[in-house]
């Protein structure tokens, strides 16, 4: 029986640069968590957190053809 392997941070990011929506989705739920966490720790306002990793995964989306990420938890944590 073959286990399923989930794709790579940098196999998603290939993916991404590519346009796809699916490799987006997993970005985002494989981090959205933990983005809200350090965007409560320094705001301490739950809906400022909220809009400011909304802001960031807006910003992976429109940027998503010049991505260039090593390391996609440092990247998104830095809020870009």
């Amino acid at each position: 029986m073959t286990r399923y392997e989930p794709p790579s941070d940098a196999d998603l990011i290939v993916s991404l640069r590519e346009g796809n929506s699916g490799a987006f989705t997993e970005i985002y739920n494989r981090y959205w968590k933990q983005l809200l966490a350090i965007a409560y720790l320094h705001s301490r306002d739950k809906n400022l957190a909220e809009e400011i990793v909304q802001e960031v995964f807006i910003s992976l989306w429109n940027r998503r053809y010049e991505l260039y990420i090593d390391n996609v938890n440092a990247y998104l944590a830095t809020g870009y």
